[in-house]
């Protein structure tokens, strides 16, 4: 481990992560599947906007803070599900849960997770935990899975609705999946056959709106979509109860060829602000004031998930710590140049 407290920058953590990883394991947490052109367009999108100042207004007192499912959040970020920290830290996600309860974020567990979610839960207990999942061919297991995750005390679900098969090209080889420590969530469930995870084919493919809105049905905590792109699926999110929408092109692992999270957020915000319930996001984000210009256009929540694997590798909890104190500082001093005294407020 080293003082990331030096790093200035998420590109600095990322390449220090290179340097850290072997190659298989920094194409399965960094790659896409299309040679990076995803991560790539995501970030260009992001540069293409520009902020716009609100000049002469007094901005001396200025607030990230985001109340959001009856909690309090310092500021507007979260941490998206991503598999598998054992292969890069020895505490695996419970490193990943103590900095985001030391940080007061959200903290999105993979179901794919190398630790319990009952430990991550357990060792965790003021964080502000939601529960990932996709849809297993066996709909019992599904619901199972879920009623397991709200016994050990998660906040809510996302649902990941974009990974209907499983890429070909999934930037993950096989040989790497047998070497990871088994998903502790899907242990229980798929015992007799390690294959049918490592191949995808343990995953539903044939789910519909109607799944999700059975999903919601079966419990009272908030349900997240997560994989929107378009305003159509957008409102038939809404239609099925869900609780928010989070639009995602899953950081470019499954469709090459998918459209920038923020040019999807320009069109989508419009019609999901007329249903008034919550909108997030991930792909790209690298700065504040790429979180901010996600805030102007109506998003109310930024997910990351590859900067959190870099601060995770370079120096652990500190490391995923210091990664969101640089872009929450970043944050902070766009807010001002653009003399907006709630990010919300800003224009892009």
């Amino acid at each position: 481990m080293e003082n990331s407290t030096e790093l200035r920058s998420l590109a600095e953590f990322e390449e220090r992560a290179k340097e850290k990883l072997s190659s298989d394991l920094y194409f399965s947490f960094y790659g896409d599947t299309n040679n990076g052109k995803v991560v790539e367009r995501n970030k260009f999108a992001l540069e293409r906007l520009l902020l716009c100042p609100n000049i002469c207004k007094d901005v001396t007192n200025r607030n990230m803070e985001l109340k959001l499912f009856k909690e309090s959040f310092p500021f507007p970020l979260g941490i998206s599900p991503t598999a598998s920290h054992e292969l890069v830290h020895p505490s695996g996600e419970l490193a990943t849960a103590k900095a985001a309860e030391s940080l007061g974020i959200p903290y999105v567990i993979s179901m794919f997770s190398n630790v319990a979610i009952e430990n991550i839960v357990k060792s965790t207990v003021n964080g502000f935990h939601l529960a990932q999942i996709q849809f297993i061919k066996d709909k019992n297991a599904t619901f199972d899975l879920m009623k397991r995750f709200e016994r050990a005390g998660v906040k809510g679900f996302v649902i990941t609705i974009d990974m209907p098969v499983l890429h070909p090209n999934k930037p993950y080889s096989q040989k790497l999946r047998l070497k990871n420590p088994q998903p502790n969530s899907l242990r229980q469930i798929f015992a007799d056959d390690e294959m049918l995870i490592v191949n995808g084919s343990a995953f539903d493919g044939s789910y519909t709106w109607e799944d999700v809105k059975q999903f919601k049905q079966k419990t009272n905590l908030p349900v997240i979509v997560k994989g929107i792109l378009t305003p159509q699926n957008a409102i038939e999110a809404i239609n099925s109860g869900v609780s928010a929408i989070w639009i995602s092109n899953h950081g470019g692992r499954q469709m090459s060829d998918c459209p920038p999270t923020v040019e999807a957020l320009e069109i989508i915000s419009p019609v999901v602000k007329r249903y008034g319930i919550p909108l997030f996001i991930d792909g790209g984000i690298r700065s504040g004031s790429d979180v901010l210009k996600c805030l102007a256009l109506g998003a109310d929540m930024v997910f990351l998930g590859r900067p959190v694997i870099s601060g995770l590798v370079v120096n652990g909890i500190q490391g995923i710590i210091d990664t969101f104190h640089i872009l929450t500082k970043d944050l902070d001093a766009n807010m001002a140049m653009c003399e907006t005294g709630e990010a919300v407020e800003a224009s892009a």
